[in-house]
């Protein structure tokens, strides 16, 4: 799969997309429900699953140099929030529907492309956060292989074994996972 993600970096260099659902046992928590803003606070009893705001990312591969925005919150087994990866190309969101939280140290977004300033953008994506000093984050777009959200992550992607598909989170950006 690490060709996918080359192929897919490649052809969003300057929108790339970031999510992901299910447990490692196949089971999953989705839903549609509308975006939360990135900059909404998560409701009362709403847990917080991750939270940053113009994080840069380093690097000079196709994630390097772009802005990510992503909030993304739980309630009530409801996984609602959105993703916004902006480069100077062109803005990606996502709202995302699903996650994986038990998964390596890796908390994993899932959902759906709602808009993209390339049209050829479109589909399912997931953003794998790994906490650290720094942060660090890997995108993947699934290329229909997947028929929802929850189906997006209930088998395990290669990117959590290839540590060079993560890009580091420049000094001062941080990404809060809850």
């Amino acid at each position: 799969m690490n060709s996918r993600f080359a192929v897919v970096a490649s052809a969003v260099t300057a929108l790339v997309l970031l999510s992901a659902c299910g447990d490692d046992d196949g089971s999953s928590t989705a839903t549609s429900e509308s975006t939360t803003s990135t900059t909404e606070a998560p409701a009362d009893g709403a847990t917080t699953l991750a939270t940053g705001e113009n994080v840069e990312l380093a690097g000079d591969d196709v994630l390097g140099g772009q802005q990510l925005n992503v909030r993304a919150q739980e309630e009530d087994g409801e996984v609602t929030g959105e993703i916004r990866l902006s480069a100077p190309d062109g803005d990606v969101v996502v709202t995302v529907e699903c996650t994986d939280t038990e998964v390596d140290g890796v908390v994993v977004l899932g959902g759906t492309v709602t808009d993209a300033d390339d049209e050829d953008t479109s589909g399912l994506v997931a953003l794998f956060i790994r906490e650290g000093d720094p942060d660090r984050v890997a995108v993947w777009y699934d290329e229909g292989e997947n028929p929802s959200c929850s189906d997006l992550l209930a088998n395990r992607h290669d990117v959590l074994d290839d540590d060079s598909l993560f890009v580091d989170v420049e000094a001062g950006s941080d990404i809060e996972i809850g």
